[in-house]
């Protein structure tokens, strides 16, 4: 159980196991010479352990009976051992019952797995000096000791698991439902950082409910959909009870669903719907510096200061120390300090998110773009300074113009010499200088678990920069919320339109390398000029971003919270959101292509069910 976890003993092991890993890991690495053949001794100048766990327990429970209950007991951990300014990554260990573990084993283990590693040390050392193999820069971070107060896990109490257990009953004694389970997940998640400098212990209580059925609409198609919701403790009943009322007006279980002909078409997209956009197109993933640094995305790159019209007037802010919000932390997977990020401020970009190594490459891109200029200034002078500094096998005449020779030379680390040499800041020059790499991460970096199973194959998994929290504020210039739907009446008349789309929608993704974003709405209700409302069956919307961007027409200024897990390259992490509705117009719309009409059988079962 949760109170047989000692956090604090298991960080005194972490901080000893640091200890033998920049004292005792050694190897001997061959190094040849002109002069003879050189041995040198190779040792980690730094060591990092974060170990990542979880416990709780597991319900489920089946149209009305509880179906099982298990405990969950698990952890991950990583080592990152720092030689020069490249990390080797290792000792992925995983735990089932890491309560079971005394000090002196889970040290012995951690020790041996240490060991392994060496072989790696050397091939790191090999490959150091040699370009682009698996080079991580580091930004610097900061000393901290933090240790937070350990929580009290509470079970699931009687009278709320015996509730839930009524509501999957209810659902599946309606009529046209064939199924309904619902999972309850109540863990707390913990946190341990250790390195030279840091010692993290950070709890997370969680509570989820996820709501499934499958049922016959009134058109005689099967539907199987759910709704999930999640908790930072034990809910009350009336919270559950809500969840069940929003589970039935999402379903829409009574309600026959209307035809609407893919197309084009104006569009109110309600809070949880303009989330998903705030969400996928821009705060999480294109404004991240890992998908930025990495090229996994260039939309944003290099457009820090860039205006973007449709979103003057608003803020969108990342706060990770936003009090009780769902994706709320005081430091990342890396032990930096959380920081609250402006990313986009009165429409203009302004920051990315970031962990240590995207910041740092970051700052690399800054301090080459203005010693290219420099170095352009000082060569537009003197055209024979690349005779004169620049080895004859770099074959830069195949380049057109003195930009495109100097960032090759760089990438190349052919211009020191001239750097050194010429009327330029050398300061600018990075390259095998880490030290003068000093910007800070924001404390973005985040991931689910140190390792996955997949297909069942473990394999491993790196933290990113990933999103907290994320807050759309607001200025005067903004329509208030309680006149978005008046205001997309009066503008669908002035185009002589009939109606207009009111969407839900917790669910959406974004190409990064296209720009494409797709909202996977939940319910959409088509919304006429005279008040009259059609429920309609889902399809999804989808869009270039850029034109997404060009088509906001008006932002409100009524946020609503929501809570969800975003997911990427590092797994799942908790998110949560402060979004307004937002009105939209001409997004392409693409209809359901694929229908499940019951069979004979499956209608006979309803009826004698």
């Amino acid at each position: 159980m949760f109170e047989k976890i000692d956090c604090e003993k298991i960080a005194e092991v972490l901080e000893d196991s640091v200890e033998f890993a920049t004292t005792h890991l050694k190897q001997d690495h061959y190094l040849p010479s002109n002069e003879g053949k050189d041995f040198v001794t190779i040792i980690p100048s730094s060591a990092s352990f974060s170990l990542l766990g979880t416990m709780g327990e597991v319900l489920e429970f089946n149209d009305g009976g509880l179906l099982y209950e298990d405990n969950v007991n698990a952890s991950t951990m990583r080592c990152n051992l720092i030689i020069g300014e490249k990390i080797v990554s290792g000792i992925d260990m995983s735990f089932q019952k890491l309560s079971m573990f005394s000090k002196e084993t889970l040290f012995i283990d951690i020790k041996r797995s240490m060991l392994k590693l060496l072989p790696a040390l050397s091939m790191a050392y090999t490959n150091m000096d040699r370009i682009n193999v698996g080079r991580v820069y580091l930004a610097p971070k900061k000393e901290v000791t933090y240790i937070q107060d350990k929580p009290t896990f509470n079970k699931v109490p009687d009278e709320i698991g015996e509730y839930i257990e009524n509501v999957s009953g209810d659902f599946y004694k309606m009529k046209n439902v064939f199924s309904c389970s619902i999972s309850v997940i109540n863990k707390v998640d913990f946190n341990i950082f250790v390195d030279k400098e840091s010692k993290i212990i950070q709890y997370t209580p969680l509570l989820a409910i996820s709501i499934t059925i499958e049922y016959l609409d009134s058109n005689n198609e099967i539907v199987k959909n759910n709704v999930n919701e999640y908790y930072p403790g034990i809910p009350s009943i009336e919270e559950i009870e809500k969840l069940r009322r929003r589970c039935l007006d999402e379903l829409e279980l009574d309600e026959m669903y209307h035809d609407l002909l893919s197309g084009t078409y104006p569009v109110l997209l309600k809070p949880s719907a303009s989330n998903v956009f705030f969400h996928e197109a821009l705060a999480a993933h294109l404004l991240s510096a890992t998908y930025i640094t990495y090229d996994y995305s260039t939309i944003f790159k290099e457009r820090i200061g860039e205006k973007i019209s449709s979103l003057e007037g608003i803020d969108i802010i990342m706060d990770p120390g936003l009090k009780n919000g769902f994706g709320s932390y005081k430091y990342d997977h890396e032990g930096v300090l959380a920081k609250n990020v402006y990313l986009v401020k009165d429409g203009v970009i302004k920051n990315y998110l970031s962990d240590r190594s995207s910041q740092a490459m970051l700052e690399e891109i800054e301090k080459d773009n203005e010693l290219v200029k420099q170095l352009m200034s000082v060569i537009e002078d003197d055209e024979t300074l690349f005779e004169k500094y620049v080895e004859e096998h770099h074959l830069i005449r195949k380049f057109r113009n003195n930009k495109e020779k100097i960032k090759y030379l760089l990438e190349k680390w052919a211009l020191d010499y001239m750097i050194k040499n010429v009327n330029v800041d050398e300061s600018l020059h990075w390259r095998g200088h880490p030290e003068r790499l000093t910007q800070e991460s924001n404390g973005h970096s985040r991931v689910q678990s140190w390792s996955l199973d997949d297909d069942k194959d473990s394999r491993m998994i790196h933290s990113e920069a990933r999103m907290s929290n994320l807050v759309v504020s607001h200025s005067d210039k903004n329509v208030k919320a309680k006149n978005l739907a008046k205001e997309m009446k009066n503008l669908c008349k002035e185009s002589k339109l009939d109606f207009y789309l009111e969407v839900e929608a917790l669910n959406g993704y974004v190409e990064p390398d296209t720009g494409l974003f797709v909202i996977d709405p939940h319910s959409i209700y088509k919304v006429y000029t005279d008040g009259k409302r059609e429920y309609v069956k889902p399809g999804t919307f989808s869009l270039n971003l850029e034109d997404f961007l060009e088509n906001i027409v008006s932002v409100g200024t009524n946020n609503e919270e929501n809570r969800a897990f975003c997911g990427a390259s590092s797994g799942f992490v908790p998110v949560g959101s402060m979004t307004p509705d937002m009105i939209v117009w001409n997004i392409p719309y693409q209809t359901v292509s694929t229908i499940n009409i019951a069979t004979d059988e499956e209608i006979i079962f309803l009826q004698h069910k």
